[in-house]
């Protein structure tokens, strides 16, 4: 697993860095890719997590949901923890 130091975007001013992750499961490469940090510090703090994440196999790549998505399985979990059909759908 290569990995990369943060760097700085010019215009911005903002810290980022790219770190390899090494092969997934269908054996392409991974990277994940983080920007927007303020410091040098927490530029490499977040690097470091991730390097940790990576090498104890628990890293988990943030998923993008729309809303739609994220309260449809909002709604299905409430239905799980005992709430009726009748209520969600009011």
């Amino acid at each position: 697993m290569t990995s990369s130091v943060p760097r700085r975007d010019e215009k911005s001013g903002k810290w980022w860095f790219v770190v390899d992750l090494g092969p997934g499961a269908d054996g392409k490469r991974r990277q994940a890719r983080r920007r927007g940090f303020a410091t040098k510090k927490a530029a490499q703090e977040a690097l470091d997590e991730v390097r940790v994440t990576a090498r104890d196999g628990t890293f988990v790549r943030p998923e993008r949901l729309t809303v739609a998505a994220y309260l449809d399985q909002w709604l299905d979990g409430m239905t799980t923890a005992g709430t009726r059909r009748s209520t969600i759908a009011s």
